[in-house]
């Protein structure tokens, strides 16, 4: 196969599909792989058959612009604000996919945040979409992860029925409408629930069973979930450092490890204050993530610690004795060393953090970070909710860390995590999964059936179940690759 595989986002939105891309020239297809040029060193240097193309903007000037909305803890801001950059950017990202496609791909693969351009491009051209996603973000009436509280599973479909409705505001609706009309094609654009049901495309997940079971009523869906997608710590570019070696050997007691990844808040010195005052209270020493935000004002600093307190200059001692910060590791290399994780919720680190046998605490931010924090509780990797990272306290989250370190029973249950995650292969399976859709599925003639029988638009909830009844038998052939 000829893959144009496209995605974008912050690094845990990146590195697991370029772990896929690796998979896929490994076994023998030739991959060209759109991404953000902020993380073109995350993929293995000399690897036959995969090349790499990039977006007009950076990864850092879009967080850049996002970060003062992000920093005031506003989920709905921020899914706006995402919208607002898709919009502003659809143009020129998807003549760049174009040119990359047009002549050459046999299937396009979408990232869930590239799910919107590649269709568009997929229609102008008329080749095979796929998409992927590495959240459980696909509709289900059993559980919903971008919520922080757990509603009655009976509403869970009609919110994200809303959900998706919502999902392509007009200013992005019109965007892409205009760049199809550009290139000669008319079709509708359709939010992302009507075009799950009016194309029906093949889903390949990039998560682990283990961490969310797959639902029943998945069954409607043309989806296979394979596992995590894991780029090797000898894949990756970052070693560690000889300070972070003599860090981890100085004390019998494994440190902390903090990190919140590019997510921010108020400000980095709100952050790094929360984070060591924390360690502080709990008497932990910690490792500490500077922070992939793109922007330095939200960095994580010992610099930055509140002069003004009244043991701020006890504090800064303890913290430089006790504190490392780090500007990146593998966290497959580091977690597993580690006492306890703390983290935002994203899911590769999640994915990372549940994987190493270790205790995790999840500090949730915004969207399906509450749902990677459920199942963090509900797996037994860690102690219990906390709240919003926005109201969170360094006295809760000092408490936290003590149980988690000190408590067993986390240590054990991370490691039953852990090793019924060590058999999948999820790279390997995703392979398997996108040559079976190439070879089984043809989403045009599909389409074309169901604009006969006039069913194309009839996709609002009741045809749901009507879906979930016609297209059960889908389970059995893709049994063949799970």
């Amino acid at each position: 196969m000829r893959v144009a595989y496209c995605c974008i986002g912050s690094r845990g939105d990146t590195q697991p599909h370029i772990a896929f891309c690796v998979e896929l020239a490994r076994a023998g297809h030739t991959v060209r792989l759109w991404q953000a040029p902020d993380y073109v060193d995350l993929v293995p240097p000399g690897v036959p058959g995969l090349q790499i193309f990039t977006s007009s903007s950076t990864c850092a000037s879009v967080m850049e612009r996002l970060a003062p909305i992000f920093a005031k803890g506003d989920s709905g801001g921020a899914v706006h604000a995402i919208f607002d950059e898709q919009a502003r950017s659809f143009a020129s990202d998807a003549d760049s996919i174009l040119a990359m496609c047009e002549n050459w791909a046999d299937v396009v693969v979408a990232s869930t945040l590239t799910t919107n351009m590649c269709l568009a491009v997929a229609e102008v051209l008329q080749i095979k979409l796929v998409r992927t996603h590495v959240q459980p973000i696909l509709p289900t009436s059993e559980f919903h992860v971008i919520l922080p509280f757990t509603p009655p599973k009976w509403i869970n479909l009609f919110i994200w029925m809303l959900l998706f409705k919502t999902a392509t505001p007009p200013k992005l609706m019109n965007a892409i409408t205009d760049w199809k009309r550009r290139h000669g094609c008319h079709t509708p654009v359709l939010n992302p629930w009507k075009a799950t049901y009016y194309y029906d495309f093949p889903t390949i997940n990039g998560f682990s069973p283990s961490s969310f079971p797959v639902p029943a009523d998945w069954d409607c869906f043309d989806q296979v979930t394979t596992g995590d997608w894991i780029l090797s710590s000898d894949d990756l570019p970052e070693k560690p450092s000889p300070s972070l070696s003599k860090f981890l050997a100085e004390s019998k007691t494994p440190p902390v490890y903090i990190g919140w990844g590019s997510m921010v808040y108020a400000s980095g010195e709100h952050m790094t204050e929360l984070a060591v005052r924390a360690l502080y209270k709990a008497g932990l020493r910690g490792i500490l993530f500077r922070g992939s935000s793109h922007n330095s004002k939200f960095d994580l600093s010992l610099d930055k610690l509140d002069a003004s307190k009244h043991d701020a200059k006890e504090l800064l001692a303890w913290a430089q004795a006790n504190v490392l910060v780090l500007n990146g590791v593998s966290h497959e290399w580091l977690f597993p060393q580690v006492s306890a994780i703390c983290h935002h919720g994203g899911a590769g680190t999640s994915a990372a953090a549940m994987r190493s046998g270790s205790p995790s605490i999840v500090t949730p931010f915004t969207l399906d970070q509450f749902g990677y924090a459920r199942i963090s509780k509900d797996s037994g990797l860690g102690p219990g909710l906390l709240p919003q990272f926005s109201k969170l306290t360094a006295d809760v989250l000092a408490a936290a860390l003590t149980e988690a370190v000190m408590d067993p029973s986390y240590k054990a249950g991370a490691q039953k995590v852990r090793e019924r995650m060590l058999d999948e292969r999820g790279t390997r399976a995703a392979v398997k999964a996108l040559e079976h859709f190439y070879k089984t599925r043809d989403l045009w003639k599909e389409r074309a059936l169901r604009e006969e029988t006039g069913t194309a638009l009839a996709v609002e909830p009741p045809s749901f179940i009507c879906c979930c009844a016609s297209q059960k038998a889908r389970r059995m052939s893709n049994q063949v690759i799970q």
